[in-house]
C-alpha cells in the first residue's frame, strides 16, 4: 500500500523509467494515471499481485 508521499516518490521513478515497447509505455500511463488519482484524492493505491 502506498501512501501520497510515497505516491509522490513513484512518480518521480516513473518519469525517469525509458519504456522499451509499446506495452511497457502503456503500462507507466495505467501506473501514473493511478497514482495521480490516488493523490488527488488523498487516498492510497493498493497494489496486489496474487
Amino acid at each position: 500500500m502506498f501512501n501520497t508521499t510515497q505516491l509522490t516518490m513513484l512518480l518521480d521513478e516513473l518519469a525517469n523509467l525509458s519504456p522499451s515497447n509499446d506495452k511497457e509505455a502503456e503500462m507507466l500511463v495505467v501506473l501514473r494515471d493511478a497514482a495521480e488519482a490516488a493523490i488527488r484524492r488523498n487516498g492510497y493505491l493498493w497494489f496486489s499481485v496474487d
